[in-house]
Formats: structure tokens, C-alpha cells, sequence
């Protein structure tokens, strides 16, 4: 009898621990409580750069299929404007150029590659500090929401964000 109830305890034991080898499902909050399936990049570059191939790979890996909308600066006069208008407000030189949106709102701007996870901790500062934080090759910079100058200029990013052209995708 004792036999059997440890092959009986052993076969338990493997059955949870399989179940959980095989659970495909990841968490849908990160470990800030932020929800992912409300998180959104919106990444300006160009397809032979390969920082900005990489945040189109990682952050959908991340975030989930749909996180993500590239717009070409090379492939369409539209995109490159627009990249203009930051690199005119910003200073910004460098692509990937990319908007980091939370529930549909602009909460930061980040020039260059970065660690997906670090997009929680970008939107978690700005709503603290009732802001957009803009990471960019000068610095690091936060435009508060409550200053006139600051708001135009995070409605402009917003627009801008928002009115790219998605080309051959």
C-alpha cells in the first residue's frame, strides 16, 4: 500500500508540473498593474535599421500582436514630414523614434532602442509626475501637462503620433 501511494503522490507532482510547463499563457498586467493590452507604440524608423527592426519584434512579444504601428520614413514623404516636426520640436537625430501610448494617451518619447519592460516604468513616472517623459540621444526630459508650451506641444506629438502612414504592411 505504501507503494502505491507514493507513485500515487509522484504522479500528482508530475501532473501539476507539467500543467504548468505547458501553460502558453502570460500575464495580461505587468508587475506594476498596468494592463499590456492597453499599451501602444507607434515607432518611426526605417526597415534597414535594425534597432528599429528589433523594437518591432520585441515589443509585440512583450505587449501582444497589435502593440505595435511602424510607419517608413523612408516610404513616404508623409512619414518623413512628421519625423521632421520631432526632429524640429526635439532635436531628435536618430531612428527608431518611437510614441509610447497607454489607454490611447502619449505618456512618453523614446529615441533608440530600449528594454520593453522599461515602457511600464516610463508611463508609471509620467503619470506620477502628470506628464510626457522624452528620452532622447541630448537627454532626458519631462513635459508636465499643467504648462501651456508643454501642452501644445504634447497635442502636436500626439497628432503626429497618431497621423503617420502605414506603408506595405
Amino acid at each position: 500500500m505504501r507503494g502505491g501511494k507514493i507513485i500515487f503522490a509522484l504522479l500528482m507532482i508530475t501532473i501539476v508540473i507539467s500543467a504548468g510547463c505547458t501553460e502558453k499563457s502570460t500575464p495580461t498586467t505587468t508587475p506594476e498593474g498596468l494592463d499590456k493590452s492597453k499599451f501602444h507604440f507607434y515607432i518611426y524608423g526605417v526597415p534597414t535599421c535594425p534597432h528599429c527592426q528589433k523594437m518591432k519584434e520585441v515589443l509585440p512579444e512583450y505587449y501582444g500582436e497589435g502593440s505595435t504601428t511602424f510607419y517608413d520614413i523612408r516610404a513616404s514623404q508623409q512619414n518623413y514630414n512628421i519625423y521632421m516636426n520631432f526632429s524640429q520640436l526635439l532635436g531628435v537625430t536618430g531612428v527608431p523614434l518611437i510614441g509610447v501610448f497607454y489607454n490611447n494617451t502619449l505618456y512618453g518619447v523614446v529615441e533608440g532602442e530600449f528594454p520593453p519592460e522599461a515602457a511600464q516604468e516610463i508611463v508609471e513616472k509620467a503619470m506620477e509626475n502628470n506628464g510626457v517623459i522624452i528620452l532622447i540621444s541630448s537627454g532626458t526630459y519631462l513635459l508636465p501637462r499643467n504648462e501651456t508650451k508643454a501642452v501644445e506641444a504634447i497635442e502636436n506629438m500626439t497628432k503626429w503620433f497618431l497621423n503617420g502612414e502605414v506603408v506595405g504592411q
